[in-house]
This record gives C-alpha cells, sequence and structure tokens, in this order.
C-alpha cells in the first residue's frame, strides 16, 4: 500500500469482502449506507445488510524504518466498520459475518481485506440485536460494529546523521 488508499477503493473492498462472507445461495441485499439517492427501503421477509465505513478519532498507528536515505513509515488508522442487518435471519447473518471477518471462511472475506489493507482488530463484541417500530409495525434488525485499522505507508528522505552535531550547552541559574 502506497499513501492512503481513497474512500471509494475501502468501500469497495469492504463491499467485496462482505460479499464473500455468504454463499451465493442466501438471497442478501448488501447496500452501502448513506447513498444518494437512499435505496427504497427493504420488504419485511427480505434480508439486507447496509454497511458504512467511518474514520475514528484515535491515534494513528506508526512504526518507522529507515532504508539508506530513506525513512519509510507504516501508518495504521483507526476505522470502524457499521454494519446493520434487516430481515427475517438478521441475527443469524450477523454472526456468520462476525466470525467469517475475524476467522477467515467460505469465501475468504479476511484475506481480501488483507489484500485491501483492511485489518479487523480482534475483541470486537458481538452484533446487538434489536426490534425497531417501521410503519406501525416491528421489525428484526441487527447490530454489529467491527474496528478496523487501515495501512498505508509514505516514504520520505531521512535526515542526515548525527542530528545534533555537538551536546548542548547547559546552564542552571541560580
Amino acid at each position: 500500500m502506497s499513501g492512503f488508499p481513497s474512500p471509494s477503493a475501502l468501500a469497495r473492498t469492504v463491499f467485496e469482502a462482505l460479499s464473500a462472507a455468504f454463499s451465493p445461495d442466501i438471497p442478501l441485499w448488501i447496500r452501502q449506507a448513506w447513498t444518494n439517492p437512499s435505496p427504497p427501503p427493504p420488504a419485511p421477509d427480505q434480508d439486507v445488510l447496509y454497511y458504512h465505513l467511518v474514520p475514528e478519532p484515535a491515534a494513528v498507528l506508526t512504526e518507522r524504518e529507515r532504508t539508506g536515505s530513506r525513512s519509510v513509515f507504516f501508518r495504521f488508522a483507526p476505522y470502524r466498520l457499521n454494519l446493520v442487518f434487516y430481515g427475517p435471519n438478521a441475527e443469524s447473518l450477523s454472526w456468520s459475518v462476525y466470525q467469517l471477518l475475524f476467522l477467515d471462511g467460505w469465501g475468504f472475506p479476511l484475506s481480501i481485506l488483507r489484500r485491501g489493507g483492511i485489518y479487523p482488530v480482534p475483541g470486537a463484541p458481538g452484533p446487538s440485536l434489536i426490534r425497531e417500530e417501521w410503519e406501525k409495525q416491528h421489525r428484526l434488525r441487527a447490530d454489529l460494529t467491527v474496528p478496523l485499522r487501515v495501512a498505508f505507508h509514505e516514504s520520505l528522505p531521512a535526515p542526515a546523521e548525527p542530528w545534533i552535531q555537538s551536546v548542548p550547552e547547559i546552564r542552571l541559574e541560580t
């Protein structure tokens, strides 16, 4: 990964990974949340997954490697993947995604994420089940939040060694 990936590249990688988490015979719609125009609401008997990738306001992890006249900084930006499942199979589908994103199975969604420079952070809580009111009825909804790290690197000229040519003079005033 060179430089920071574009938001569209990140969304495409997440979509591919989520698609790989399900068998082709499962009738499930996977949609990006917060799109314009908004997609029509799902039918009550239809399974739908909405996903949204959000940067986290936390510190970026950085590792520095010096190679000759260059310094390479490997950075891992914190992100959060919000997944919202609707439909009669919302709970089982959310648990399936939770397990596959961390363990890799079926179509290897974890491998797809890693190839795109996206790394799920283990230890996330499982899905939460909600009965949501909608059009004077209750529909099943399962929410899952997956913490991620998005990898990128920068290569900069390394400063000349040593950085300090001589020991600075220290004076103590009394």
